[in-house]
């Protein structure tokens, strides 16, 4: 868990919504270098949506350039 990138997201993210909420998900999961590999299952599990909104939120992430997919 990353609270220090948690705390990143709390104070500069401008998603909203289950966007941020799958961002702060993410960011639990992030080591030491940021880097997270959480499956869907488990942040849609995490965010209490279902697979295709958790895919959604981490598209507009991307969009938005608050999330990098490698």
């Amino acid at each position: 868990m990353s609270v220090k990138l948690m705390n990143r997201v709390w104070k500069h993210s401008r998603a909203k919504g289950t966007a941020r909420l799958v961002l702060l998900a993410i960011a639990d999961h992030c080591n030491t270098a940021g880097v997270a590999w959480p499956s869907l299952t488990r942040l849609a599990s995490y965010v209490n949506v279902n697979r295709r909104n958790t895919i959604n939120a981490i598209n507009q992430l991307v969009k938005m350039g608050e999330l990098t997919r490698v």
